[in-house]
């Protein structure tokens, strides 16, 4: 029965975090929205891009390989760092942290789920995960440094009627270029 739990969320946990992403996705301002797929995909290829690059220079064997057992899940005996679901898993959630804290705590522990399921199955070692969640994190405060910029940039320039939402405390604030003037240091004054 724990085997069985084991390989279902090793296999498949994974995918229930793009599902919750989905939902607070589609509850955004559009305007919000649109930052979030810059940055979520900035977050992805970076996190994808440094872990193919650090793979091609380090090689952790599987623990099924050196550990000689049939893992929970039958896999190639090739390189585990890193690990594609907890990097999946971990990009997604730090995408969403970064623009919604709370939400984002909710996605973590489901990524820590994932990974202890991959280590479980026998598919991955500590090294492989723990390397994942960094590179994510990593990956996400990068993108969002250069997204945010990015996207600072633009609502200067922003066309009459255009919308953006700005980070306050407490949380975002909707903007609309013919109501309020974007001043530098992300603040605004309504008009």
């Amino acid at each position: 029965m724990l085997n069985t739990l084991i390989i279902i969320m090793a296999n498949y946990l994974f995918l229930l975090l793009p599902a919750i992403g989905a939902v607070w996705f589609l509850r955004l301002p559009r305007a919000l929205q649109k930052e979030v797929v810059v940055i979520g995909l900035l977050t992805g290829a970076l996190a994808l891009l440094l872990g193919r690059l650090i793979a091609a220079f380090y090689f952790d064997p599987r623990p099924f390989v050196t550990g000689h057992f049939a893992p929970l899940i039958p896999h190639d005996p090739d390189n585990g760092f890193p690990s594609d679901h907890t990097l999946l898993s971990s990009a997604i959630a730090m995408t969403v942290t970064l623009r919604d804290r709370r939400f984002g705590l909710v996605l973590w522990p489901l990524a820590l789920l994932v990974s202890l399921a991959r280590i479980a199955s026998g598919l991955h070692s500590p090294t492989d995960v723990i390397g994942s969640f960094v590179l994510a994190i990593c990956a996400g405060f990068a993108a969002d440094r250069v997204g945010g910029e990015s996207y600072d940039a633009l609502r200067a320039d922003a066309l009459p009627g255009t919308e953006w939402a700005v980070r306050c405390e407490g949380g975002w604030r909707l903007h609309r270029s013919d109501s309020a003037l974007l001043i530098s240091g992300g603040g605004s004054i309504e008009l």
